[in-house]
């Protein structure tokens, strides 16, 4: 703030003799310094109210804060912000929902007993297929396997591809649980399921940089919000189904066609 020091008339006479004007010079000094304080406090808290006020009109997306990052959790192409699932088939039939990790032995031995036969129900028209990654595995092993490779399987869903890697994935699971995949190998699956030349290099990058690693966390903590904390978990018209029995199949094909209310997982 600037200071007048522009000479004025005072109102008051001092009593005389050099007391009186040390007094005044001594009154505006101490003014002079006053001033120039409050000028460098304001200064100082317009600085810092500044870098605490947050930008105008924030990102909408929703965010991951694992490892201390706020960043914006990117969502693949045509896919829920929500990560409540891929979802394949005609509406209007019965839904299928599948929580699966791509670790979990008993989900590689239910692809391999039902994969084809419920592939061949969604390409006919007859039944709609929810698929709901999990990723819980990785805590409980001590790897990062099911991240990457859901993340991978994410990279291929933007190239219209997730049923066939999904199926490549599970096609490939090692004999031994945790035994996991390199990148190389879940880069090679891309190649497997049908990708090639700029959409398999765009996925080879999506693989490389885990573009959809917090997405696919995601979709973990989405499945444990619905109550599911075990793979394969499987819903039939919202409902649980036990898809050990052998009539599974069957129960699957004469479902009624799902209502709105029954889609959902109860």
């Amino acid at each position: 703030m600037p200071v007048d020091k522009t000479p004025r008339r005072s109102g008051a006479h001092p009593a005389g003799g050099s007391g009186g004007a040390g007094v005044s010079k001594a009154l505006v000094g101490l003014i002079l310094a006053l001033l120039v304080g409050a000028a460098v406090i304001l200064a100082i808290w317009l600085n810092q109210r500044g870098d605490e006020d947050p930008k105008a009109g924030g990102e909408s997306s929703s965010s991951s804060s694992e490892g201390g990052s706020d960043k914006p959790v990117k969502t693949p192409k045509g896919l829920p912000e929500d990560a409540s699932g891929l979802a394949f088939g005609e509406e209007g039939t019965p839904v299928l929902t599948l929580f699966e990790d791509f670790q979990c032995p008993g989900c590689g031995g239910f692809e391999a007993q039902y994969g084809k036969e419920l592939n061949q129900l969604v390409d006919d028209g007859k039944l709609q297929v929810v698929y709901h990654p999990m990723t819980f595995l990785d805590d409980n092993i001590g790897t990062d396997h099911s991240v990457r490779a859901t993340n991978a399987a994410l990279c291929a869903a933007d190239a219209d591809a997730f049923r066939k890697y999904h199926d490549t994935v599970f096609a490939n699971q090692p004999e031994r649980e945790g035994d996991g995949w390199t990148d190389d190998e879940l880069k090679g699956f891309g190649k497997d399921a049908g990708l090639k030349g700029q959409e398999l290099k765009t996925f080879e990058k999506c693989v490389d940089e885990g573009t959809y690693a917090d997405y696919a966390r995601k979709s973990n903590e989405k499945a444990f919000e619905m109550g599911v904390t075990g793979t394969p978990s499987v819903f039939l018209n919202g409902e649980r189904i036990d898809h050990t029995t052998e009539d599974f199949l069957s129960q699957v094909e004469s479902a009624e066609p799902a209502q709105r209310s029954e889609a959902s997982v109860k």
